[in-house]
């Protein structure tokens, strides 16, 4: 037998989604995702996509959403342990999926509480770039989770009606390796209730925003992957494996036990 036909057979028994163990690695991660989170209900969205995908890519909660991309990613797929990484180019690749009120942690007069999760490998870090958001135009914000033009992440959450923000930021870059990055809102309507994480860690996060801020209101612009708004820009360059949102703070433990789900779902060291 050639060394060809060797490693052949070799990769044909990898986990990877598609084959039979590769099905169940991927189940049993979403499940532990679940369980890690505080239940599958308060997962909102779990964008994991997966081999075989091209034009849209469903996501993995409870009420499923459809996320339909700007082009074909079938070429823009990688392997990425038992997992696989979509490239996005930064330049027009995008995808987006309809407002829905799973999506919404305001009122106008309060906020909830939520978290937002994002496994990917950033290509620069000095561009702002949108990881997700729920936004349509500068006149329809509710929240954004992202890279300013530093590379530092950082969650916005937007009060439309009083044109106030509040705004957490990690004034470290993000890098260019593979990263976990994640946010987590208290739903206390002050910036000092946001927390950046990063690997699973909390990092040292500056408070800031704009104006009186209230609360974020009842909006239904997309949720936007990779960009934001429906003219679309601040193309996320590089790739991306997870992103999440739970409807809840989650916690220091919290945070880390997604750590070592990750590493070993992704083949990562973090």
């Amino acid at each position: 037998m050639s060394i060809v036909t060797k490693v052949r057979r070799w990769y044909n028994q990898l986990p990877h989604a598609g084959s039979p163990v590769g099905d169940q690695v991927r189940d049993a991660f979403i499940a532990n995702f679940y369980a890690t989170v505080g239940g599958e209900g308060l997962v909102r969205l779990l964008w994991l996509p997966k081999i075989g995908n091209t034009t849209t890519t469903t996501s993995e909660e409870r009420n499923a959403s459809i996320f339909t991309y700007d082009a074909t990613i079938a070429a823009r797929i990688s392997r990425l342990g038992s997992g696989v990484a979509v490239d996005f180019d930064g330049t027009d690749d995008e995808a987006d999926t309809p407002s829905s009120t799973a999506f919404n942690f305001g009122t106008g007069l309060t906020d909830e509480p939520f978290s937002v999760i994002a496994v990917c490998i950033p290509d620069v870090n000095n561009a702002a770039m949108t990881l997700l958001g729920k936004l349509s135009s500068a006149t329809a914000e509710q929240w954004e989770f992202g890279l300013n033009a530093s590379g530092h992440p950082v969650l916005t959450l937007t009060d439309e009606s009083a044109s106030a923000t509040l705004t957490g930021t990690h004034a470290v870059a993000a890098g260019t390796a593979a990263v976990l990055l994640a946010s987590s809102y208290n739903g206390t309507r002050a910036s000092v209730g946001i927390k950046i994480y990063k690997n699973g860690l909390v990092v040292a996060t500056t408070a800031g925003g704009t104006g009186t801020y209230v609360a974020m209101e009842k909006l239904t612009p997309l949720v936007h992957l990779g960009a934001r708004y429906t003219t679309k820009e601040q193309f996320f360059n590089g790739k991306l494996a997870l992103v999440a949102l739970v409807a809840a703070e989650l916690d220091a433990d919290q945070h880390f036990a997604l750590k070592a789900l990750v590493n070993s779902f992704f083949d990562l060291t973090l």
